[in-house]
This record gives C-alpha cells, sequence and structure tokens, in this order.
C-alpha cells in the first residue's frame, strides 16, 4: 500500500524471511515466506497503485489488501495440502486436515485488511511530512 508492487513485495517477503531465519523452529520455511510474502506485497503494491492511484485510494486500497491477503492464503494453506499429499494422504483428506489452519488464516487475513488500510494512511502521513513518501515509491 505504501512502497508499490515491487517494492512493497520485497519488504513483505525479505522481512518476513529474515524473522523465519531468527528461529530455529520456522527456518525451512523462510524460502516459502520470503515467495509467499513477496506474492502478496506485489499483489497488493500493484492493484493499491495502479492507474496513478499511489495507494491514495481506499476503495482500491481495500481491494489490494484483500487481493493480497487471498494469495497468501491459497499459497499458504495450498503449500500445507500439498506437503500433506506429499506424505502419503489423499487430496480429500489432505484438504479436510488444513481445515483449522484455512479458518484460522482466514480470520488472520480478515484482521490484516481492517488494520493495514487505516496503518497505512497513518504511514503515508508521516512518510509525506517527513518527504520521503515520493522517494520511496519512485
Amino acid at each position: 500500500l505504501l512502497f508499490g508492487g515491487v517494492r512493497g513485495g520485497l519488504a513483505a517477503g525479505i522481512g518476513s524471511m529474515f524473522f523465519d531465519l531468527t528461529n530455529p523452529a520456522y527456518i525451512s520455511s523462510a524460502p516459502f515466506t520470503l515467495v509467499f510474502f513477496f506474492a502478496m506485497g506485489f499483489i497488493c503494491g500493484v492493484i493499491s497503485h495502479a492507474g496513478g492511484a499511489k495507494g491514495e485510494n481506499l476503495v482500491r486500497n481495500i481491494i489490494a489488501s484483500a487481493s493480497g491477503a487471498i494469495a497468501y492464503l491459497i499459497l499458504n494453506v495450498g503449500k500445507s495440502v500439498v506437503v500433506m499429499m506429499l506424505a502419503g494422504s489423499s487430496f480429500p483428506a489432505a484438504v479436510v486436515g488444513n481445515v483449522t489452519k484455512l479458518v484460522t488464516s482466514g480470520i488472520n487475513a480478515v484482521v490484516a485488511v481492517v488494520v493495514a488500510v487505516p496503518l497505512a494512511a497513518a504511514c503515508r502521513k508521516g512518510l509525506v511530512r517527513a518527504g520521503l513518501q515520493e522517494k520511496l515509491i519512485g
């Protein structure tokens, strides 16, 4: 929402990957985190900045945030389904085995959209006051 597609995707992917690399429980997930969060940020940024909107259109930002969150949800749950299938589960069993993850991730996605849009607007005001907005989004 703040930095557009590529920069936003890189910020989301690299930052989240670094978090995974600091915790032994998540180190093996770091490459997936990089790709999945990049995709989420990229989709969100491209939509929010399309048509010269520069992430300043409320409706476009809500759509962008929801689209990014849905993309991440599909990638994350899809990965879990594939992992279960590689371990020998059938597709229906793998889907059923991930229903809880789908529900909790879905709730997380809704909360993320509700928080991200006003938070981005507040951050944008600070960036503009500091004279950094145009430098950061190019």
